[in-house]
C-alpha cells in the first residue's frame, strides 16, 4: 500500500510541477522536491520524465474515450466518429488553458510526438478504423502510415504555435483527424459527415471533471 501511495504521490505532483513550470522546466529534481521524496524515488516508478508524461497523456485520452462511451444513447456509430468527438474534447482541454497549451507546445518544441507517446492507445483507434471500413491494409502499411502522421501532426503543432495560422479547435480537429483518414483512403463523404457530426454531438458531452494536468 505504502509503494502504490508514493507512486500516485509522486505522479500526481509531477502534473503539478508540469503545470506550473511546462514540459522544459519541469525536471525530474523538482518533482522529487515538491513530493519531498528522494529523486532515487521519482526515477525508480518512472526512468524518464518522458515515461511520466506518457502516462499522463495516456490516462488523459483513455478518461475522454470513457466519458464519450459513457453516452450510449448518442449513437456514436464507428470507430472515426467517436475519435473525432474524442479529439474535440482532447484539443479543447489542452489549447484553451494556457498552461496545458505551453505545456503541450514545450513538448513540440522538443521533437516529441504526441503519437509516439500515446501510440498503446492510438494504434488500437486507427487500427478500428480498418475493421469497420473493412479496408485492405497490411500491417507494414499501417506502421508506414502511423509514422507519416505523426510527423504531419507534429510539423501542423510547430506551425500553428508559431501563429503561422488563426484556427479554432473545430478547424484544428478537421485537419488533424482528416490526415489518417485520408492515408486509409476512406471515403471523403464519409469522413465529412464523421466531421460534421462529431463537433455537433460533442456539445451533448458533460466534460466536468477530465483535466490534463491539474
Amino acid at each position: 500500500m505504502e509503494e502504490k501511495n508514493s507512486r500516485e504521490k509522486i505522479y500526481a505532483t509531477a502534473k503539478e510541477v508540469f503545470y506550473a513550470e511546462g514540459y522544459i522546466k519541469g525536471t525530474i529534481k523538482k518533482i522529487a522536491e515538491r513530493a519531498q521524496v528522494p529523486q532515487g524515488l521519482v526515477t525508480y516508478y518512472f526512468k524518464t520524465k518522458d515515461q511520466l508524461v506518457s502516462m499522463i497523456l495516456k490516462d488523459f485520452y483513455r478518461s475522454i474515450q470513457n466519458r464519450v462511451d459513457s453516452y450510449s444513447e448518442l449513437n456514436i456509430t464507428n470507430s472515426l466518429y467517436r475519435q473525432i468527438v474524442v479529439s474535440h474534447i482532447y484539443y479543447e482541454i489542452l489549447l484553451s488553458n494556457e498552461n496545458n497549451c505551453v505545456f503541450f507546445k514545450e513538448l513540440r518544441q522538443k521533437k516529441h510526438s504526441n503519437y509516439e507517446m500515446l501510440r498503446e492507445v492510438t494504434d488500437v483507434v486507427y487500427w478500428n478504423y480498418i475493421e469497420d471500413f473493412n479496408l485492405s491494409i497490411s500491417k507494414q502499411e499501417f506502421d508506414i502510415f502511423m509514422v507519416m502522421q505523426s510527423a504531419a501532426r507534429r510539423d501542423f503543432f510547430i506551425n500553428y504555435f508559431e501563429d503561422r495560422w488563426k484556427l479554432s479547435i473545430p478547424d484544428i480537429v478537421n485537419i488533424i483527424e482528416a490526415i489518417v483518414p485520408r492515408l486509409f483512403r476512406i471515403d471523403q463523404n464519409v469522413v465529412d459527415s464523421c466531421l460534421f457530426q462529431g463537433q455537433n454531438i460533442v456539445r451533448e458531452i458533460n466534460t466536468e471533471g477530465i483535466c490534463f494536468l491539474v
